[in-house]
């Protein structure tokens, strides 16, 4: 009789115990896409359409070196992944790459990465892509008032990401 009333009562411990071991991970809110825009004056001549797709300048911006960003599933990081389908290597490093968030109401936001040692190492070869965290700033009030990250890449490669009109939101 004792053995019997000492499994109940230890059963739903166990059983609440399992339920907060595993976390659902949560969907991704917000997308950003970006080409290459060789200066911030043309910034807004870079426009994504509702319709798919976008519209550039071909002069001024190259759509062969392009980069995703979205929050990462608890919404504490950006993660950018930079391509480069350019014939080119582009030039990374921890020391020189710069990335800023610009809000719709006139506001700038340097982002911190990740510490150097996950840092993506050196460049990022034609045909291939890297991978970088930056924090989400504090004083963000909303995703949705994002208007764009700008990222440096080295001193020569400059990618102008805006919100996905299409995207997960």
């Amino acid at each position: 009789m004792f053995k019997k009333i000492f499994l109940i009562l230890l059963t739903p411990v166990v059983v609440s115990l399992g339920g907060c071991i595993s976390m659902p991970e949560a969907p991704e809110r917000l997308q950003l896409y970006g080409i290459e825009v060789n200066s911030e004056l043309y910034d807004d001549d870079y426009v994504m359409k509702k319709s798919g797709g976008y519209s550039y300048l071909t002069s001024k911006m190259n759509p062969k070196i392009y980069a995703w960003a979205s929050l990462t599933p608890y919404g504490s990081q950006f993660r950018i992944s930079v391509n480069n389908n350019s014939n080119k290597p582009l030039n990374s490093n921890y020391f020189s790459d710069k990335f800023n968030l610009y809000t719709k109401d006139n506001k700038q936001y340097i982002l911190k990465t990740d510490d150097i040692v996950n840092y993506p190492k050196g460049y990022v070869n034609p045909d291939d892509s890297a991978v970088f965290y930056v924090d989400k700033p504090k004083g963000l009030k909303s995703e949705g008032n994002i208007s764009k990250i700008v990222v440096q890449l080295g001193y020569d490669t400059r990618i102008v990401l805006k919100p996905d009109v299409n995207g997960v939101k």
